[in-house]
């Protein structure tokens, strides 16, 4: 008897592509690579400027520095942690990654890996990699391995609904 197109589409064609997406994530978590101090170059400066952009619940702060195009951004900031240090002129430093570097001339932004306002560590890399390897290397091969889950969970059971309905 042939299978109807439902039939396919619910039971071969859907539980795959749930089946690749998951192996992207597994694959692009566990071969996705942490920074380490040795990928980052220090940048100092004094502060110009600085802006707030809330968006999905995160804090976007942007830095402009003296004698540089780019604005450095912090996604993962508290607006109250850094707000009393942001005064113009005060000594600003950040890590940007090397790779990122030849970007400094050109006026894109550069996001900020370690940050310390005034002599005040706002973000340290210790954090930011705890960060990286909680999301990289732990959510998503977990996320992965839920859809992986949930393909063979969908192909079981629309296979079981056809074979009901026939």
């Amino acid at each position: 008897m042939k299978k109807p197109f439902k039939f396919i589409i619910s039971t071969i064609v859907a539980p795959l592509f749930i089946v690749g997406v998951g192996i992207t994530f597994v694959a692009v978590g566990l071969t996705t690579p942490i920074t380490s101090r040795g990928d980052l170059m220090q940048i100092n400066g004094t502060l110009e400027s600085w802006d707030y952009r809330d968006t999905k619940g995160h804090t976007n702060v942007s830095f402009n520095l003296v004698g540089y195009k780019s604005s450095f951004s912090e996604m993962n900031v508290q607006k109250d942690k850094v707000a009393h240090f942001l005064k113009e002129g005060v000594p600003f430093s950040c890590s940007v990654l090397l790779s990122d570097t030849p970007r400094l001339s050109q006026g894109y932004g550069m996001l900020i890996y370690t940050l310390n306002i005034d002599g005040h560590d706002v973000e340290t890399l210790e954090g930011h990699i705890d960060y990286e390897r909680k999301t990289y290397h732990t959510q998503f091969p977990l996320l992965g391995i839920f859809c992986i889950a949930m393909a063979v969970f969908i192909r079981v059971r629309n296979e079981r609904m056809w074979r009901k309905a026939q």
